[in-house]
Order: C-alpha cells, then structure tokens, then sequence
C-alpha cells in the first residue's frame, strides 16, 4: 500500500512538471521573436528580405517566390507559437501556483484547528506484570497483580487535558487499591482502599506511593525486589496518561520494547478507548477564516490579468515590428 502510494505521488509530481514544461513553452513561443524573423517580407526560402517582387524571383537565392512564398512577420510569429496557447497555458500555471498555495494554507489552518479542538476521550485499560527477555517475552517469576486505568477526560488532542478523571487501580490477593485524580489538570491524588475508605494522599504520584499501594494490597517490596521495577513503571503510566491521555499507550509500547532484558514492564492484557463528542474544525466558518482565501484569490486574479495583457502585448509588438526610428 505504501509503495502504490509512493507510486501515485511520483506519477503527479511528474505529470505536473509535464504540464508545466509545456504551459512554459507555449508562452516562451508566443512572446519571444522566432528565429530569423524578418523585419519585412521575406523569401519563403531563404528568409532574405524582399524589396521588390517585381522580378518573381528572390534576389538572394533565386528561388521562385510563387512556389517558396513570402514569409512575413505576422506569418512568422503566428507560425511559431500561438496567442490562445499561451493565455491558457498561463492560466493554468496562475490557476495550479493559487490551488497549491489554497491547499497549503488549508493544511495549516486545519492542523493548527484540529491541535486546538477540545475533545473528550474515554479509555480502559488492564496490564500484567512481566519481565522483558532476551527476546522480548517474560522470563523468570513475576508477582501476580494486574492494574486498572481508567480515563474520562476533555482536553486538546495534544497535551494535558483540562479536565475529567483518571483512576489507577492496583488489585492482588482479592484486594483493591486506587489512586483517583479527581481533577487531571492538577496532579493531586488520594489512594483508597476497597470500601472507598481514604489510605493516603498526595500531589505527583511517585513509584514509593505505588509501593505503599503494593503493601495495601499484600505484596511486600521488602521481599519481592522486583515490586520496585513495576512501581516506576507504574508511576510512568500514570504521568504519561496525566499528560498526554489520547497518546500514553502507544508511548509506553515503544519504550516497552527499548527496555533492557530483566527489566520489569507492564503488558497490556485488555484495553478500549475513543473519543466522545467535541467540537470539529468542520463545522460553521468563521468570516474571518475566509480572509486568506479570498486575498489569495484576488492576488491571483491580478498576477493573471498582468500576466494576459503582457502577453497580448507582446505579441501584438513583434507582429508590429520595429518601430520607425523618427526622422531629425
């Protein structure tokens, strides 16, 4: 897929440097003088200009002049290039520099809106523990916990959210501990036991909070060395998913795989997200997001009309010819 892609974008860009190629020609043939343009007639043949056609025949070359004809500069400048040739070529080329600069604006626009929208985003999320391997699988013993994160927030696609709630549960032995952040544009949490009952509080989560939850839930770090390992992980999870909630899991997979063997992680065992209702960059235009478009449009329009009328201009010029130099 990527590859057909590639393909595609190849074949436009070279498709649009062909029409380029020939709108570009089209207007150099028409403006600028043909080669051997005569200032008057001249033989058809050889292109000497002619003073007289009294004698039928070209002075220079001897060519029969009603066979060879007479070459005159209208003839000559028609034959080398065309005037609606050219004016549509420069359309084209006014009409593709004005559609590329429309898109490139529109891309800006719309990634600058889609990073500002707000939007609301749910998730939940299970993990094991697991230590990384040699080959990137668990070895060894791990100690049997799993925790539960759960999201409910409203923020910009990109960075903290602004508000909502996250939940990281820590369950083992039949026992439950929580650690709520109420309001997730603060880092303020408070631990809770399996009645609700507050255990602790505190502001930034740290990996010896995670360790007291350990220990309310009947896992001892004193004997279990690798609680500490999972305690920073767990402390990583939850302050990638206090700062970026819509991109954490996807985060924390890649650093997943760069951890050295032995190392503790989580796995993901189960997990659901998506984004709720929230304000989209599709919706009613501002008049004010009409201002770029329609400056761009106009510019267009005069750099097209400036560029149609030099170009009837000049054409008409070498059809003239030279203008007579005055007498003194």
């Amino acid at each position: 897929m990527f590859i057909g892609m590639m393909i595609s974008v190849v074949l436009v860009m070279v498709a649009g440097l062909f029409a380029i190629g020939l709108a570009g020609n089209a207007i150099w043939r028409a403006v600028m003088p043909p080669s051997g343009l005569p200032r008057n007639a001249g033989c058809g043949s050889c292109g000497y200009e002619l003073t007289t056609l009294a004698a039928g025949r070209c002075s220079e070359c001897g060519a029969d002049l009603l066979k060879a004809g007479v070459t005159t500069r209208r003839n000559a400048v028609r034959l080398a290039g065309s005037l609606p040739a050219a004016l549509t070529g420069w359309t084209l080329l006014v009409m593709g520099a004005t559609l590329v600069v429309l898109y490139t604006v529109s891309i800006v626009t719309l990634t600058s809106s889609t990073r500002s929208m707000m939007n609301s985003y749910s998730a939940s999320y299970t993990y094991r523990p697991a230590l990384t391997g040699a080959g990137g699988g668990a070895s060894g013993s791990t100690p049997s916990f799993r925790v539960q994160l759960d999201l409910d927030v409203e923020g910009s696609r990109a960075g903290r959210p602004t508000s909502g709630e996250l939940m990281l549960g820590l369950s083992a032995n039949a026992s439950v501990a929580t650690f709520r952040f109420d309001d997730v544009s603060t880092d303020d949490w408070v631990l809770t036991d399996d009645a609700g009952a507050m255990v602790a509080t505190g502001t930034v989560l740290a990996s010896d909070d995670v360790l007291a939850a350990f220990r309310a839930v009947g896992l001892d770090p004193d004997t279990d060395a690798s609680l500490h390992g999972f305690a920073d992980r767990i402390e990583e999870l939850a302050a990638e998913a206090l700062q970026n909630p819509m991109r954490f899991s996807t985060s924390l997979m890649i650093v997943a795989t760069q951890l050295p063997a032995g190392t503790p992680r989580l796995d993901q065992v189960s997990g659901t997200s998506g984004f709720g209702a929230g304000a989209t960059p599709f919706g009613p235009m501002n008049p004010s997001d009409a201002i770029v478009p329609a400056v761009t449009l106009g510019v267009a329009g005069g750099i097209w009309v400036a560029g149609s009328v030099f170009i009837v201009r000049r054409r008409a010029r070498l059809i003239e010819g030279p203008r007579p130099t005055p007498s003194v």
